[in-house]
């Protein structure tokens, strides 16, 4: 692997965060552990920060929502199976353990206190292992003028916390010329 790249100070923003915990939580333990070994380093803008921690209750009630209706479906095929021939044969499972299963599973969900990846990387993005980004007022106010003239970044629906992260990590990187610094979005 290029040194350049383990030498240079990685921002993440949350949209990839979330990537990695809902999509590809195999990676996220990678990053997890690369950076615990300081092997890669990560910035972190307190807008990400911010975004992680504030959304992460809405994130867990949409999943739980998500999961209720998997299980629903589910619920409805077994349902459907016990009423008709058995498909798989003499040998095959009953139906109704199905349809009991899935039920039980269906009524743990309201237990489940939260996403453990999740917390994974809230206590990361915590930790001593991340390079803190501060936003001072400046940025702010650079924020607010980028967005009064409609310049880029501007344009999407999370237009003001991506520029707030995009002008903060330009301020460290211009205050840290010895580093690369690189920017996933």
């Amino acid at each position: 692997m290029d040194e350049r790249l383990l030498n240079a100070l990685h921002v993440l923003d949350s949209s990839i965060w979330i990537d990695l915990i809902d999509r590809h939580p195999d990676l996220l333990y990678k990053v997890v552990d690369l950076a615990n070994l300081s092997v890669l380093q990560i910035g972190v803008p307190g807008t990400v920060h911010l975004e992680m921690t504030r959304n992460a209750p809405e994130r867990l009630a949409a999943r739980k929502r998500d999961w209720h209706a998997r299980i629903g479906e589910l619920i409805r095929f077994a349902e459907m199976l016990r009423r008709t021939e058995d498909p798989f044969g003499p040998d095959g499972p009953p139906s109704r353990s199905y349809v009991s299963a899935l039920e039980a599973m269906r009524g743990s969900i309201d237990d489940f206190e939260g996403d453990p990846h999740h917390g994974m990387v809230t206590d990361l993005l915590r930790s001593k292992h991340v390079t803190a980004i501060s936003e001072p007022k400046a940025i702010h106010a650079q924020v607010v003028e980028y967005g009064i003239s409609k310049k880029k970044p501007y344009g999407g629906k999370n237009s003001t916390a991506d520029a707030t992260i995009l002008f903060a990590t330009a301020r460290w990187a211009a205050r840290h010329p010895d580093r690369d610094v690189f920017f996933h979005t």
